[in-house]
């Protein structure tokens, strides 16, 4: 079985999350599969550190995303320290606590969790995170970024190359929050 990071039944979950969902029923009634599959995929996540339960209301039990270990996970995959040698583990703690980054990689995942084919999925969420190259490779980067995301992105602009489909909804969040513009207008794929 592939570690819930690489599952496209435990990505789709976390996606629903991302959509605001909190409590495997309401997962499960959004996805139209089974609560059981639900709590299955949800507690794979927590064992990773991804999501963690909330305080129980009554027999409800609703679930969040731990942003923190998303972040990282997302550097991890879309930018590992070893192949960004000009950045160190504290360069990157500092992106993961720049509150325009955060906004950066939500943005990535709100706009595929909102795509109307996110819940026919077959990729996990470190593919997903690993399509962010090939957006940023074909954005113009915008100047009135701040410049620790400025450098991080040319980072990952000079690395190499990476063509992968679905990039577009990252490409679509670079530029919706003004990290990023296109020369031709984004075509959807």
């Amino acid at each position: 079985m592939s570690r819930p990071e690489n599952d496209a039944g435990a990505f789709r979950v976390f996606l629903a999350l991302v959509k605001g969902l909190k409590t495997p029923s309401e997962i499960a009634e959004n996805l139209s599969i089974k609560k059981s599959t639900v709590v299955f995929h949800l507690n794979r996540l927590k064992h990773v550190g991804l999501v963690f339960r909330e305080e129980k209301i009554g027999k409800t039990q609703p679930y969040s995303i731990n942003w923190n270990n998303v972040l990282w996970l997302f550097l991890e995959t879309a930018a590992p320290i070893t192949t960004f040698p000009e950045f160190d583990k504290t360069e990157f703690q500092s992106l993961v606590e720049n509150v325009n980054f955060q906004n950066l990689v939500k943005s990535g995942l709100v706009e595929l969790a909102n795509h109307p084919s996110s819940q026919k999925l077959k990729i996990g969420l470190k593919d997903y995170f690993k399509m962010f190259k090939e957006a940023v490779k074909m954005a113009s980067l915008n100047e009135s970024i701040d410049s620790e995301i400025r450098s991080f992105l040319e980072a990952v602009k000079k690395s190499v190359w990476m063509e992968s489909p679905g990039s577009y909804q990252w490409a679509r969040a670079l530029e919706k929050y003004g990290f990023a513009s296109y020369p031709l207008k984004l075509a959807k794929p």
